[in-house]
């Protein structure tokens, strides 16, 4: 009897074990042709991180609270503009703005590299080594690294 359940526990590991082998997140998307689908799959993989994972966009652009749920009003996304200050939340110590996130080089964040974007999302320190204000959900971003990366 022994024997059996030791055979039963044996046979049991050895599928489980190639269950998860055979799950070994292959993905079943097809392989880019070109540089240009190449570049066409790292844009759509930054929106949907901007737009759904993060909600980068909820706070780096402007809202037009007379509406419902306030929505992003069109052609501001990621502009910057939402303030944050007492009148938000009396603990606030001051204003501080959302600032431009789009890839403008002068108003935007254009001049960073992936690495200093990381870091600020991840990390809460911009491209001049500063801390940036704790709003910003730095700290509860360090989830997002595996998505992002």
């Amino acid at each position: 009897m022994r024997k059996l359940i030791a055979v039963a526990f044996m046979l049991s590991a050895v599928i489980v074990a190639a269950y998860f082998m055979s799950c070994n997140n292959n993905k079943s998307e097809p392989l880019a042709n070109t540089h240009e689908d190449s570049v066409k799959k790292v844009l759509e993989r930054g929106e949907y991180l901007v737009t759904s994972v993060a909600a980068c966009l909820d706070c780096h652009s402007k809202r037009d609270y007379s509406k419902f749920s306030g929505p992003v009003v069109p052609g501001t996304e990621g502009m910057g503009g939402e303030v944050f200050d007492h009148k938000l939340l009396d603990a606030m110590p001051g204003t501080v703005y959302a600032r431009n996130i789009t890839s403008d080089p002068e108003t935007g964040i254009g001049t960073w590299t992936d690495d200093e974007v990381l870091r600020a999302i991840t990390q809460g320190i911009n491209k001049k080594g500063d801390t940036l204000f704790p709003i910003m959900p730095y700290a509860t971003s360090t989830i997002w690294q595996n998505l992002i990366c």
